[in-house]
């Protein structure tokens, strides 16, 4: 029943809306009608208007244009005076340009000097008016030229009006006139477009409560079958118990065996649902726990080896401990890059190396890519910096080297090229770039797409891969990272011939020269008092020893609770805090608060293992002085410590 009632009122809200459409182009038809109508009418009068007002100068303009040749026509006095007479009766009217035609159909006057001459004499509306016949038709002009001014995307209603000899005779000339008529139109589909919502919405809404009427009343007759069926099945198993009680004990000891089967069986699938649900929320910290925790042993890698270097007087060993060095570098490297890919929202603007960025994403890709995928690279811009968040961008680069990699799931090549193009602005194309900008393409040899794929490239949600294997939200999050960036993305492809995505964005070109390297700065001595608290045994003995061979004298603590009483008997004699924001009991932030309470103008440097977050920043917002990334190495820490020791 409910089936069929649901087939039933589907099929009447396709019918009613078929009906709405109907009786919406039978509206749009009629009020068409209506106004070629009102609008032939008002130009027959208007014609009529001027031909007897201005009949003697009409008369005299055509002897004497019907003798001129075209180039002379334009220019002659005549020809102006007969303009202003007609311009004059014009104003304040909606009419924007008025012609005279000649029975052969030359053009003997227009209300645009460049016309004067046309030949009309293949027009049907002309061919009409010459036999005595009114002939209207509604034009659609994207450019049109109204008294000697261009005008753009308007709707006009052109009519061709016979005028008559004054003498009795037959048609003497052929007047055509050009009414603005965008409002009536533009008014006629607003109410269009209103009236249709309005009978889809009602009818609409009158199927979705016959809908749930229905439904309910579905559920109520199946509930009542059901019983019905129970109550016959509970009588016919009372019955068989009397009969065969024996039989009956038998077979409720199989049933209860096999319930408790069924709930063991339910409790180890929630079980297993539980354990899941548990792993994907130990997912989602795991990229900011595992850099934290490996930064923070990576800092005593980075910093002894950094001094065995100094101290080593054996080339040999130095060079094992600058390989070390070396290593810890790489790996620190890893891990920002695992904190700048997770990190969402916060977007920054700085000189971007896209060269730099582009050997990022290359490292990311060739431990994920199928070995069948050969990676190119084809660098040639120069320079080949820009302005924006590398985050973003190197995010846009791997949203689109990915997807060249799902199409190609039997191998092929990814090829990455810059270059330096200069783009020239395209009236016709409001998204069109003027200027130089850096060309970064990203390209395929995989299946290609359609035309009519690349239409709906970018939209969210719109995918071509199988349900569970996309999103639809990645190139749409590369098209509104490069918008940010005031670029754009352009897109080249043919089936079986694979694709080509050009991301184009504005050049910076004064920042090449910063993006060289340097030598490394010297470590900056020191002579202050410094209280270290970090929880990690390694990391809390390499800062002191590095603070120590500066020249500064060092007090640790293991955790905030210690540090702050320590704080409160010594502060005076305490020069500057470097404080770990992540450790147990009491935490940075917690931390800092309680010496500010103790002394409010305790100076302070936060380090940390994870990236610069809302409480990191919080803190230095409420006076906390910089923040250094673990891990750091001697140089980064002793000028860290040096410029907060000279600053308040």
């Amino acid at each position: 029943m409910f089936r069929l009632l649901r087939y039933f009122s589907l099929t009447s809200l396709i019918s009613i809306a078929i009906a709405a459409a109907v009786l919406s182009l039978l509206y749009r038809r009629n009020a068409l009608n209506n106004l070629v109508v009102m609008g032939e009418a008002n130009n027959r009068a208007l014609t009529q208007t001027l031909a007897n007002s201005l009949r003697p100068t009409l008369n005299s303009y055509l002897a004497v244009a019907q003798t001129l040749p075209t180039a002379q026509l334009r220019e002659h006095p005549q020809r102006e005076a007969f303009q202003a007479a007609i311009v004059g009766h014009l104003q304040g009217l909606s009419v924007v340009k008025v012609k005279v035609y000649d029975l052969k159909g030359r053009t003997l006057f227009s209300t645009e000097a460049k016309q004067i001459g046309d030949d009309k004499s293949g027009n049907r509306g002309f061919q009409g008016a010459r036999d005595g016949i009114v002939r209207s038709e509604l034009v659609h002009r994207d450019r049109f030229s109204a008294f000697e001014q261009e005008i753009a995307d308007r709707d006009l209603l052109s009519t061709y009006i016979p005028v008559w000899s004054a003498l009795g005779g037959g048609v003497e000339a052929v007047f055509e006139v050009y009414d603005d008529v965008t409002p009536f139109l533009v008014f006629i589909n607003q109410t269009q477009r209103l009236a249709v919502f309005w009978v889809v919405g009602i009818f609409g809404l009158l199927y979705a409560f016959l809908f749930l009427i229905v439904r309910h009343a579905d559920g109520v007759i199946r509930n009542q079958y059901h019983e019905r069926e129970a109550a016959e099945e509970a009588l016919r198993l009372w019955q068989a118990t009397l009969e065969r009680r024996v039989e009956e004990r038998t077979l409720a000891l199989a049933s209860a065996n096999l319930g408790l089967e069924a709930e063991m069986a339910e409790r180890k699938l929630t079980e297993e649902r539980l354990r899941h649900s548990e792993k994907m929320q130990a997912v989602g910290q795991l990229a900011g726990g595992v850099a934290h925790d490996f930064n923070n042993q990576l800092t005593p890698i980075l910093g002894y080896s950094e001094m065995l270097m100094n101290r080593l007087d054996d080339p040999a060993l130095q060079k094992f401990a600058s390989h070390i060095r070396t290593a810890a570098t790489r790996a620190a490297d890893l891990t920002n890059q695992l904190l700048a890919f997770s990190r969402k929202g916060n977007y920054i603007s700085v000189t971007v190396d896209i060269h730099k960025v582009i050997a990022e994403v290359i490292a990311l890709l060739e431990h994920s890519l199928d070995k069948r995928i050969e990676i190119r690279q084809q660098l040639e811009a120069n320079p080949h910096t820009v302005l924006g968040d590398p985050t973003q961008i190197q995010n846009a680069l791997l949203n689109l080297a990915v997807n060249a990699r799902d199409a190609m799931p039997g191998g092929g090549k990814l090829t990455f090229t810059t270059s330096v193009v200069e783009q020239q602005a395209d009236p016709a194309d409001p998204e069109s770039l003027a200027g130089r900008y850096l060309e970064v393409c990203v390209v395929d040899t995989g299946t290609g797409m359609t035309a009519e794929t690349q239409k709906h490239l970018f939209e969210p949600f719109f995918t071509t891969k199988p349900v569970g294997q996309g999103t639809g939200l990645g190139l749409a999050a590369v098209h509104g990272a490069v918008k940010n960036h005031h670029g754009r993305v352009q897109v080249k492809s043919q089936l079986g011939m694979g694709s080509t995505f050009a991301v184009l964005l504005p050049l910076l070109e004064s920042a090449q020269a910063g993006l060289e390297e340097e030598p490394a700065p010297a470590p900056v001595q020191g002579q202050a008092r410094i209280l270290l608290v970090d929880d990690e045994d390694l990391v809390r003995q390499i800062a002191s020893d590095l603070l120590r061979s500066f020249g500064y004298k060092v007090t640790t603590c293991e955790n905030g609770e210690e540090a702050v009483g320590y704080y409160r008997q010594s502060w005076e004699h305490i020069d500057l805090v470097i404080l770990d924001m992540v450790m147990p009991r009491m935490g940075g932030r917690e931390t800092f608060l309680a010496m500010r309470s103790i002394n409010p103008k305790v100076k302070a440097i936060l380090v940390s293992g994870h990236s610069l977050g809302d409480e990191a920043q919080q803190v230095l917002d409420e006076g906390g002085l910089a923040w250094v990334q673990k891990p750091f190495n001697r140089t980064q820490l002793s000028r860290q410590v040096a410029e907060a020791l000279q600053r308040g």
